[in-house]
């Protein structure tokens, strides 16, 4: 998209990271931008929304993602650079599990192939850098220095200021596609009940987009609960801070939990549910 006609209109429908970050560089290349979202950016509804996220580039086999978790890092950084206050978190990402499976193995062939760092540990190492972790069971680590958490709805907020300083536009409110015949749209109907017109559109909206395109997406995507939990550190105590311990997954034989260390200070947290979900 950011190669095509400069000064091209687009609607982007949904605040969150993808949309944020798409508004972002579209600007960057030329064009006229107005960003969408019905409750603004980092809503509470948000899947870009809480406390954080963690970012890393070992998915297993699946290189495309690996690509783009390494191709970010520099922008996140950049970012995090320019914020006020920290948005990227380098506290380094360890994977473990009690046998090294098909995911980690797929892992490391890939950061082989991108010339990408990546750390293999057994449990006498990974007891002896993380003590805070007890590693009874475990095995097979893997450790990612570059990586670690994101200040999720900091991240966005950030971005979509940026975007209205530099001279993007911001509306607040749901936006429903006209359809022209097809696949062609033929403008975006807001919440006010004014039709917008651009160029071009793109819809980031999450576990929405099923709902604005039923016969298209309504039974691939499907939201999923997940609840986060946080966990007191005894006082004075240094050893669960990012400088210390890192974000982690345990595999847990395919049920996998992750976690973070006390991100400003609001103590350890883990999302108890599978990545996969």
């Amino acid at each position: 998209m950011a190669q095509g006609k400069k000064g091209e209109h687009v609607a982007i429908v949904g605040a969150g990271v993808f949309g944020s970050w798409t508004a972002h560089h579209l600007q960057n290349a030329g064009h006229r931008v107005t960003l969408i979202d019905a409750w603004g950016a980092s809503h509470s509804r948000a899947s870009s929304g809480g406390e954080s996220r963690l970012t890393r580039a070992a998915y297993g086999k699946d290189a495309i993602y690996t690509r783009f978790a390494s191709e970010s890092l520099p922008q996140w950084q950049a970012l995090s650079a320019v914020s006020g206050l920290p948005i990227l978190i380098p506290c380094g990402v360890l994977f473990f599990s009690a046998v090294e499976d098909d995911y980690f193995r797929g892992s490391m062939e890939v950061h082989k192939q991108l010339s990408l760092p990546i750390e293999q540990m057994d449990r006498a190492t990974m007891q002896r850098r993380f003590p805070m972790i007890d590693f009874t069971g475990i095995e097979f680590g893997l450790f990612e220095a570059k990586f670690g958490a994101l200040m999720a709805r900091r991240s966005v907020q950030t971005l979509v200021d940026r975007f209205v300083r530099a001279g993007g536009e911001c509306r607040l409110g749901s936006a429903l596609p006209i359809h022209a015949g097809g696949s062609r749209l033929n403008g975006v109907k807001l919440q006010s009940g004014e039709t917008l017109m651009a160029d071009r559109y793109v819809f980031a909206l999450g576990p929405w987009l099923p709902k604005i395109f039923p016969d298209v997406l309504g039974k691939k995507i499907f939201a999923t609960r997940q609840e986060v939990f946080y966990f007191a550190k005894p006082a004075g105590d240094k050893s669960y801070s990012p400088e210390a311990m890192p974000g982690w997954a345990d595999f847990n034989d395919g049920d996998i939990f992750y976690g973070f260390p006390d991100l400003e200070n609001r103590g350890r947290s883990s999302p108890m549910t599978s990545m996969a979900s």
